[in-house]
């Protein structure tokens, strides 16, 4: 596998390129925006992207929270599918930094470590190519537990 060309996670900096479709907090269902207003707790809403997932639409939403950035993935039903703190690439395990080197070969654009999940678990989000954005999820000990594309609003 090819090593990783970026090593620099600590952003949540808007994608040029790549980027799924962003959306107001007033133009997501009720139950989105009510479970986003719970999860933020008075942090401001950088924004908010819409996009699908093997199980549906879901949304992307970016907080900035102390003692750093969150991003939320938010289901249409309200359910928070991710809660992850955004961090460096060198605060996360030596075993995920190796197995994000061996498993993907492109650059990252946001590391977070899951505040979902009772055992740690990390995500990484970058981008194939220019415009294909996915995200690797790996467990502390290094295993990949999945890796996910996601789709704006293209139906295949």
């Amino acid at each position: 596998m090819l090593a990783l060309s970026g090593l620099a996670c600590t952003s949540v900096a808007p994608r040029e390129e790549g980027s799924l479709p962003q959306v107001t907090l007033t133009k997501t269902p009720p139950a989105v925006r009510a479970a986003i207003e719970a999860a933020a707790a008075g942090s401001r809403i950088q924004k908010i992207n819409s996009g699908h997932r093997f199980e549906g639409r879901v949304y992307q939403v970016y907080l900035a929270a102390t003692p750093g950035p969150r991003l939320l993935t938010v289901s249409p039903t309200g359910a928070i599918l991710e809660d992850g703190a955004v961090i460096p690439f060198s605060e996360m395990p030596p075993a995920v930094q190796a197995a994000a080197r061996e498993a993907v070969s492109a650059p990252w654009q946001v590391c977070r470590k899951s505040l979902t999940h009772p055992q740690p678990r990390y995500l990484i989000d970058y981008l194939i190519g220019k415009d294909e954005p996915v995200f690797a999820i790996i467990e502390a000990d290094g295993f990949i537990r999945a890796v996910f594309g996601y789709a704006d609003d293209d139906p295949d």
